[in-house]
This record gives C-alpha cells, sequence and structure tokens, in this order.
C-alpha cells in the first residue's frame, strides 16, 4: 500500500480531495485522472497517510442541527410522493441523494434511531362512519373471550377473494418484485396525517396476461381451498364455490363436527351476501362470522397469507435469467403449489392472531388500529 501511496504526486492527491469535496464521485474522479476506483478511495478516505494532511473521511454520526434540517427535508420528500398515484417509499438513499450528504445510509439510519425515529407501518384509513364502529365494537364483545389457541379450533375455515396479477416474463417480474412501501420514518406520538396513510389504489400495470381470481379457505392448519374462479365473480360462481369446493374441503377437514361449520368471511355484497351465496350455504351447513365492513385488518388471508404467497412467489422468481417466460397455465399451477405448500404452524398462527386483534378493536373502542397488529 506505502508503494501505491508514493506513485500518487500530492498535487493529485490534492486534486482527489478537491473534487470530492465538491461532490464528485470516487468513479468520475477516477475516470478523469486515470486511476483505479480503489487507488482514488484510498486516498480520499484514508485517515492517516504520509504526505499531506489528515483526511477525516466520511461523518459518523449527524448532530441536532443537522438532524432537523434531514427530517424537514424528508418530511416535504413524504408530502410531495404521497400526491402522487400509487405508493412511493421515501428511501434513506433517496433523502441522502437529495441532500447531497457525505455520510453513509447507515449513519442517517443511526440518526433517526438515536432520536426515536424508526420505519413504522402505514396506518389504514380510521373508520368515521358510526355503523362501522358499532360492528366493530358488536364483533370484539362477541369475541373477546375466545384465545390464540381457541380460534384456529372454533373457526373451521377462514375464506377470502383476490385478484392475482399474472407475471409471465422478465418486465412483469421486475415490476412485481419492487418493493412495496414498507412505512414511513416518524416518531410513535406522529399524527394520523395523510403521508402515513396508504393510498386508495395502486399503480396499474398491464403484464400482458389475464389475472386469475382465486377464493380462499384456510383451516384445520392447512389450505383447505385454493378455488379459480373462471368468469365474473357474482352470486352463481359463490354458491358454485360454497356446495362445491368449499364444502368439500370443509367436510373432509372437519369429519366429526356436529352442527354447522363456522366459516370467517367479510361482507362481499357480490358473492358472500348475494341472494345465491346465501341459500348454498345454507344448503351446505355452513354458518359465517361476518367480519366488520371495511376492516382488512382482521382476517388472516388479507393481512398475512396474501402477502406471504406474493414473497415466495417473488422469491422463487429472483434468480431467474431474463430470457424466461411462463406460460400463463404454469404461472397459475406454480402460484397454487405455493399456497398448498405453506405450513401447519403458519396456518393457526396467523388464525391465532384474531385473539390479539380483537383485543386491539376493543382498545381503539372499535375505531382505527395500526395494520400490522402491533
Amino acid at each position: 500500500m506505502g508503494k501505491q501511496f508514493k506513485r500518487v504526486a500530492a498535487h493529485e492527491q490534492t486534486l482527489m480531495q478537491t473534487l470530492h469535496q465538491e461532490g464528485v464521485g470516487v468513479g468520475k474522479i477516477a475516470t478523469r485522472l486515470r486511476r483505479s476506483k480503489d487507488t482514488v478511495s484510498k486516498h480520499i478516505f484514508k485517515k492517516h497517510r504520509r504526505g499531506g494532511p489528515p483526511v477525516t473521511g466520511r461523518p459518523k454520526d449527524i448532530d441536532d442541527k443537522c438532524f432537523d434540517k434531514i427530517l424537514s427535508k424528508y418530511d416535504t420528500m413524504l408530502s410531495k410522493a404521497s400526491l402522487k398515484s400509487g405508493p412511493k417509499e421515501v428511501t434513506v438513499a433517496m433523502l441522502k441523494k437529495a441532500m447531497r450528504l457525505d455520510c453513509t445510509e447507515k449513519t442517517i439510519s443511526r440518526a433517526f434511531w438515536k432520536r426515536g425515529v424508526y420505519l413504522r407501518p402505514m396506518y389504514e384509513k380510521p373508520l368515521l362512519i358510526t355503523k362501522d364502529i358499532e360492528e366493530r365494537r358488536s364483533f370484539h364483545d362477541d369475541h373477546k373471550h375466545r384465545s390464540a389457541e381457541q380460534w384456529p379450533v372454533y373457526t373451521h375455515g377462514v375464506l377470502d377473494c383476490k385478484v392475482f396479477a399474472v407475471n409471465l416474463n422478465a418486465r412483469a417480474r421486475n415490476y412485481a418484485s419492487r418493493r412495496s412501501v414498507r412505512g414511513n420514518y416518524r416518531k410513535k406520538v406522529s399524527k394520523l396525517t395523510g403521508q402515513y396513510v396508504k393510498p386508495k389504489t395502486a399503480l396499474k400495470f398491464n403484464t400482458g396476461a389475464k389475472n386469475v381470481y382465486i377464493a380462499c379457505a384456510i383451516g384445520a392448519g392447512k389450505v383447505l381451498m385454493w378455488h379459480e374462479v373462471k368468469g365474473r365473480w357474482n352470486g352463481a360462481a359463490a354458491a358454485k364455490m360454497y356446495a362445491g369446493p368449499l364444502k368439500t374441503a370443509l367436510q373432509k377437514a372437519w369429519p366429526n363436527v356436529r352442527g354447522p361449520l363456522r366459516v370467517l368471511e367479510d361482507n362481499d355484497p357480490t358473492g358472500y351476501k348475494s341472494s345465491k351465496g346465501m341459500e348454498a350455504k345454507e344448503a351446505s351447513g355452513i354458518r359465517t362470522l361476518d367480519l366488520p365492513h371495511r376492516s382488512p385488518d382482521l382476517n388472516p388471508l388479507d393481512f398475512s397469507l396474501w402477502a406471504e404467497v406474493n414473497k415466495r412467489m417473488r422469491k422463487q422468481e429472483k434468480n431467474w435469467p431474463a430470457t424466461k417466460t411462463e406460460t400463463r397455465d404454469a404461472y397459475v399451477k406454480r402460484l397454487r403449489r405455493t399456497a398448498m405448500n405453506l405450513s401447519p404452524d403458519y396456518i393457526n398462527r396467523i388464525i391465532g392472531t384474531m385473539a390479539k386483534r380483537v383485543r386491539l378493536l376493543g382498545a381503539a373502542k372499535g375505531g382505527h388500529f395500526r395494520e400490522g397488529g402491533s
């Protein structure tokens, strides 16, 4: 290393330092001086080197005055991002670039942590309708006594539907793998304002293939039903699902149950609460535990399973070459296989989480509580 430093003249070392202080990156300095990035980095960030003033390197800490500017800039960027269509996360890397900070991203993160500012999950929109709050209170009162161990046994099935995008090529997979908004940096006492609330809709993207509509039921430590709805989702489709795959799956999983089979579901008027759907449930011996209106934070499939399936799908695709493509049938089969491979421990755990969420619902007096359940 000593010999390498001797080959760089003092005036050239000074030039490296000057360019770096002006905001020129290591790569551009190396190109301009026809040196390797490694050589330039060593001369810029070396704390004690022979022949020249000592270099302190990047800042290891951020003082309060600088941090106030960083936090103010972050809030400004977050407000602008919330005005755009679709979710957008303001990352530490974006903040560093916007402010041209010389410190590392880790240093910025530590400054946040040191002052009690953490990346917290975004809020769901609070409920403002009195009827919805009353329904939530009623749901809490009916189920507050059940423990995490009782929920997977008391509930024979948990039902929900979801539209999955079918990503057949590298471009579609790349879009699907982009990180969704994990949360915002804020203190625990931050007020619930626009930039801390999830947008209503996500950005639209045409994958070039028809989406797949899935009706899924979990219970008895497994995915009981993974049913592809072909055609429109309506009362007729719901009745077919209740009387066919759902009834068969429930009876197979719970052969010794006397009386109706209890299924937790939401208030979907198109299918679940349609006249044909209601008739099919009654004929099939299915009794429902209805979730309150507008409560995605109470359905285990909503708050966990859908995200877990998508996460595993993206993990499978992570190292695929850009040239790899799939047919729609192959993608749909892989999606089903991924869901069916979820472990019994995981299924029982997310159903058991209902006990905690019901308690949170009671603590919130039927109102809003943060998505994520804590």
